[in-house]
């Protein structure tokens, strides 16, 4: 598996090496070169488009791009971004619960918890264990469903002392089946230091769960496995966002020589594109990022144009029923919190400007095309995990598991030590 996870991980680079410019452009960092790294022909082209053509453009369907080479980029993004599949199929059909199981659970975790249980049944990941850690388990809900209906041992940990307590109440609530395992909540803040195998009690029989494991938490729990007497885990990560670019990555060894080939590396902008949610939006949604883009590039550019701000300056979101206003209402409020003052007429005047309009509606279209390497620079970090686990002599997999629609976050990593 390792040459295989090699080769995938340098042919996605050598691919990406060609497109540096456009995945690390920060677009709104950069007015007025905004357009810089993107062909003018691909711009003019997305400018013709109506708004449902650039939702199903941005959603990965180029069927109404003309241009042929940005057609091609675009089925060469979503052919490049595959993850490899299960060793074995994993069954689809849900097991039965009692009707309370799933009370006040959301859909998302749900099925998430499921397609967990299906893989963990199926793939063999538990091998000789009988103890289970959820990391960052919250209320339980996992844990819960895996030692009531599955007989495993679980420990679930959590540093949010309310999350655990909802957990127990709710647990003491419904009776445990009799083929339950035992099922304990405890408070732990996992990554810190602290004796994670004496205080949570671990052994050569132990799985560790990570669901969602935030930014550098990924590599903590890597690390705990590797330094412990545990016997495997699954993990799947997210806020890559919250990765130190210069510090933290690339783990593995195998990835820093082929960036170092490519002459290529993840920045910051590259880790907040990877962290974008790439799950299916409907035309509704996609208007209202339009929207947000539209005011926060305007004011940006407001900003850059009337008080040479060069830098971009985070304001914050904002409820999206503002956004369904006009544009000064937006910018006074972001405006005036940096002791700006500015009369309400100018800025709609400004906002309605054709000149601004063109500008942001650029700045729109080219970020459309710049959102598109989003799955592919995540499958960069998450391909450097599993080539990191497997130079520590691991036996490794990734795959794709949970519905991108329901859950973007869908990438898992199994890992278990060898005999």
């Amino acid at each position: 598996m390792f040459m295989d996870y090699r080769k995938q991980i340098k042919d996605l680079l050598t691919f990406l090496s060609n497109f540096t410019p456009i995945w690390r452009q920060e677009v709104v960092f950069s007015y007025p070169r905004h357009l810089d790294p993107f062909p003018r022909e691909w711009i003019d082209e997305l400018l013709t488009k109506s708004e449902e053509e650039l939702w199903a453009i941005d959603g990965g369907n180029p069927d109404s791009i003309t241009d042929p080479q940005l057609k091609e980029l675009f089925l060469s993004l979503r052919e490049i971004e595959k993850f490899p599949q299960l060793e074995k199929e994993i069954s689809t059909e849900a097991q039965r619960y009692p009707s309370w199981a799933f009370f006040k659970v959301r859909n998302k975790k749900q099925h998430e918890i499921e397609k967990i249980i299906q893989l963990i049944t199926n793939q063999d990941i538990l091998k000789d264990s009988s103890k289970i850690v959820d990391i960052g388990g919250g209320q339980g809900h996992l844990g819960r469903i895996l030692s009531y209906y599955h007989g495993h041992n679980v420990t679930v940990i959590d540093r949010e002392q309310e999350f655990l307590d909802l957990g127990v109440k709710r647990a003491k609530k419904y009776p445990a089946p009799e083929q339950a395992g035992e099922l304990k909540f405890k408070k732990f803040n996992f990554g810190e230091g602290d004796d994670f195998d004496h205080k949570i009690d671990i052994d050569e029989r132990t799985l560790t769960l990570g669901l969602h494991t935030c930014g550098p938490l990924a590599h903590r729990h890597f690390d705990q496995l590797l330094h412990s007497k545990g016997q495997s885990l699954i993990n799947f990560g997210c806020c890559y966002n919250r990765i130190d670019a210069q510090k933290e990555i690339p783990l593995s060894q195998a990835v820093k020589e082929e960036q170092e080939k490519a002459n290529i590396s993840l920045s910051d902008h590259s880790l907040t594109l990877a962290t974008r949610g790439h799950q299916d939006e409907n035309l509704k949604a996609f208007q209202l990022k339009m929207k947000v883009k539209y005011f926060r590039c305007a004011l940006h550019i407001y900003l850059y144009e009337n008080y040479q701000f060069d830098d971009f300056v985070a304001v914050g979101s904002e409820h999206p029923r503002v956004y369904q206003g006009p544009f000064s209402e937006y910018a006074y409020k972001k405006l005036k919190g940096l002791d700006i003052e500015v009369d309400k007429n100018k800025l709609d005047e400004y906002y309605n400007d054709p000149k601004t309009q063109q500008i942001i509606k650029e700045m729109f279209v080219a970020n459309v095309i710049r959102w598109q390497f989003g799955r592919a620079l995540e499958k960069w970090i998450l391909f450097d995990r599993a080539l990191y686990l497997e130079e520590k002599g691991l036996q490794v997999n990734i795959f794709e598991l949970f519905d991108r629609s329901l859950s973007p976050r869908n990438i898992g990593i199994s890992a278990i030590k060898k005999s």
